[in-house]
């Protein structure tokens, strides 16, 4: 399932959903549990805070509490 997920994101037309795009490793790892916490995350922060730039730029646990999940 993760390789689908990976694919379908990969699919979406860069020009439209740039960070969708650069999101679909972190979207399409982990557990159940894991890819739940991260999307509600994204969601809530906005997925330009998670998006790496192409120099590796943002780090998507950066504005993260230490020991949130």
């Amino acid at each position: 399932m993760a390789d689908e997920t990976r694919s379908w994101f990969a699919s979406l037309p860069a020009a439209d959903f740039p960070h969708l795009r650069a999101l679909s490793g972190v979207v399409a790892s982990g557990s159940s549990d894991e890819r739940f916490d991260i999307g509600l995350e994204i969601i809530l922060r906005g997925p330009a805070s998670y998006a790496r730039e192409p120099s590796g730029g943002a780090d998507p646990d950066a504005g993260r509490a230490s020991g949130a999940p």
